[in-house]
């Protein structure tokens, strides 16, 4: 196998400087075209956060009440009553 000229080995660089260069700036430039799915789910968060403040204001809000163990009730509230003593 011959080894490479000067020539041949001044394209190889070229082309591997240029890809690398247009990789890099691409990676940069394609924030700009897809967006972030972080900032999506922030908006959504935020959206959804005024739909149920709006709700709690009028009063639309249904609220769900789960029994509780009898136990567990009465560990509480001597918890509660401790603390206020």
């Amino acid at each position: 196998m011959k080894p490479l000229t000067n020539l041949q080995k001044q394209r190889i660089t070229l082309n591997l400087f240029v890809s690398v260069a247009l990789l890099a700036v691409g990676s940069v430039a394609s924030a700009t075209f897809l967006p972030c799915p972080a900032y999506d789910n922030a908006e959504r968060a935020a959206y959804l956060e005024q739909r149920r403040k709006i709700k709690a204001e009028s009063g639309q809000i249904q609220v769900l009440v789960k029994k509780r163990r009898k136990a567990r009730a009465l560990e509480e509230q001597k918890a509660l009553e401790e603390s206020k003593n």
